[in-house]
């Protein structure tokens, strides 16, 4: 399977992947609303440079109903974070959305075992 991700941002800040997660963090401890601007432009690029990860992970596995669940909620995560360029999300959106990612990376991880 091959999935298209918008990943053109994420390669130019490969490196500041660390920074921008903390800075992420830090974010939504304080419960400060993300506008828009370069460190949202950073913040989706990241994620999703990780959702393709996850993404790129499902496409090796053998199809089960499990892969496709997980590549479903994936795909799901991918559309809303595109569409934050044009309504970014408020702290708590933001954080629900790294509960989910971190969902589907302890899920892929399981599978993985499997």
């Amino acid at each position: 399977m091959m999935f298209a991700c918008l990943i053109t941002r994420a390669t130019s800040v490969h490196g500041r992947s660390d920074e921008a997660s903390s800075k992420t963090t830090e974010r939504v401890r304080r419960g400060i609303e993300m506008t828009s601007g370069p460190d949202l432009e950073t913040e989706i690029a990241v994620l999703l440079d990780n959702i393709c990860t996850v993404l790129r992970a499902l496409a090796t596995m053998p199809t089960s109903p499990d892969v496709r669940t997980l590549t479903d909620r994936a795909l799901a995560c991918e559309r809303t974070v595109k569409d934050w360029g044009n309504h970014p999300p408020t702290a708590e959106e933001h954080e629900a959305m790294m509960r989910k990612l971190l969902g589907l990376h302890t899920a892929l991880g399981r599978l993985q075992q499997e």
